[in-house]
């Protein structure tokens, strides 16, 4: 768990960096910036085949919470996030806040918040976004990015479709991602990386069997 301003699972803050094949399950909660996998990417950084699938939890007035990345603003290629996200302001299943560009991505996780700017993908951002789904009925939001209720809307899907590769429009299922019904819950895993989320509710081990010495 990692907690505070500027807090991800991987990185506070990415600078001018390129952040790849990484993911991170932990649970994330924070003030301000707070992401799944980063806190804020900043100035000419990008995220590539990335996911998170722990929680996140975002508690100022001013929160910025995703589920992947709190605030970006770089590109986010052939990303996702699974976890849940809430916050006060700007929360959204990916990102908090977009200032980037986000494309071939999805979110799953739920997203809670408090004001208007709480979406699928970005709570806030601009419209530089491609072939990125969210799943409506796991994350309760009907809306792509909060601010623009009315922009990419066709990427709307329901859990069912969320699991069928015929609903994700240009994705590269041949080389980048893969679906299969026995990972990673059914939704695209990434294939170069561990995908398979963790059981929320894992079962416990057993204890061991004594050893008697005779």
């Amino acid at each position: 768990t990692a907690y505070g301003n500027c807090a991800g699972g991987l990185a506070g803050e990415v600078y001018r960096s390129t952040v790849t094949y990484s993911c991170s399950t932990a649970s994330i909660v924070g003030n301000s910036g707070v992401g799944g996998l980063i806190g804020q990417s900043l100035t000419e950084s990008n995220t590539q085949a990335c996911y998170a699938s722990g929680s996140v939890s975002a508690n100022l007035e001013t929160s910025y919470a995703g589920g992947l990345i709190g605030w970006n603003h770089g590109p986010v290629v052939c990303c996702y996030a699974r976890g849940s996200v809430s916050g006060q302001y700007r929360v959204g299943g990916l990102c908090g806040q977009d200032n980037g560009t986000i494309t071939q991505c999805y979110a799953t996780g739920r997203v809670s918040g408090a004001d208007n700017y709480v979406a699928g993908i970005a709570g806030y951002g601009n419209t530089n976004l491609r072939v990125t789904y969210w799943d409506v009925q796991t994350t309760g939001r009907t809306y792509c990015i909060g601010n623009n209720k009315s922009f990419a809307t066709n990427y709307a899907r329901s859990t069912e479709q969320m699991k069928n590769a015929a609903y994700y429009s240009g994705w590269s299922f041949d080389s980048i991602w893969g679906i299969s019904s026995t990972v990673n819950n059914g939704y695209p895993y990434l294939n170069n990386i561990a995908n398979v989320a963790p059981d929320p509710d894992p079962e416990p081990e057993p204890d061991p069997e004594p050893t008697y010495l005779l």
